[in-house]
């Protein structure tokens, strides 16, 4: 979970915080969407990877598809066609999904 909080002063100088907190959900939708935004063109290997995880069918299967996927990320960055952020980015978000 994460929160936010925020502090707001009016001109007589009142001041008041108010807070809410917030959970972020990865799915395998959201994920597509950003690995498109980062790789583009490329995103094609990544995306594969990733519904291959999606499809698994058993804990086994799928540890093993999101090692593949793992492995298919350090492959992007080894080339370039990732950023080292945006590769921290997806190995951490994979785990999160």
């Amino acid at each position: 979970a994460n929160t936010f909080t925020a502090t707001a002063t009016d001109a007589a100088g009142h001041t008041t915080t108010a807070s809410t907190t917030f959970t972020v959900v990865v799915s395998a939708r959201g994920l597509t969407a950003l690995i498109g935004q980062m790789a583009g063109a490329n995103a094609g290997q990544l995306v594969g990877a990733l519904q291959n995880i999606t499809t698994a069918p058993n804990v086994t299967a799928r540890a093993n598809r999101v090692k593949a996927f793992k492995n298919q990320v350090n492959a992007y960055l080894r080339s370039g066609r990732l950023t080292a952020a945006q590769a921290a980015l997806l190995l951490g978000l994979v785990d999160a999904m």
